[in-house]
């Protein structure tokens, strides 16, 4: 997921996959944001707390009083407050078939998508990547032959 704001780290992801020949799929976190079983997959496997997933710095955050009422809440009560609207959602999350990424550092995406061979049981994943609307849809094929291993 990234946001409108050219320059911030969000389209820094898209550009750092772009420049590798990584293939992803965008998606429009508005218009298709993550349903509640996406989460629960996502966030029980990427290894992060499930705060990690919150876009704290955004005004929606701000604006439902999150950073006070997230240690109060259940698991399931978070996640179900993230699917309610994408702009809740730290941004670009990328989600393939053995990695989920939350937010773009670029040591950690080095590590987990340039060099695949450090990995156990490698697979042929196919990213995606959910971002509010920036250039327009659908960018690169899913499964192109440029897949990174994962």
């Amino acid at each position: 997921y990234c946001s409108v704001i050219p320059g911030e780290a969000r389209v820094a992801g898209q550009g750092w996959l772009d420049e590798r020949g990584i293939t992803y799929q965008y998606r429009d976190i508005k218009e298709d944001k993550p349903t509640t079983i996406e989460l629960q997959e996502w966030t029980g496997r990427s290894g992060y707390p499930l705060k990690a997933f919150f876009n704290t710095s955004g005004q929606k955050y701000r604006e439902l009083g999150l950073k006070d009422r997230l240690p109060k809440l259940t698991d399931q009560e978070k996640i179900d407050i993230l699917a309610s609207d994408g702009m809740l959602i730290k941004r670009p999350l990328l989600v393939g078939e053995n990695v989920v990424l939350v937010g773009f550092k670029e040591p950690e995406w080095e590590n987990l998508l340039n060099e695949p061979h450090k990995h156990e049981n490698a697979q042929k994943g196919v990213f995606l990547i959910l971002q509010e609307d920036f250039q327009g849809g659908l960018i690169g094929e899913p499964g192109a032959d440029t897949s990174v291993m994962i």
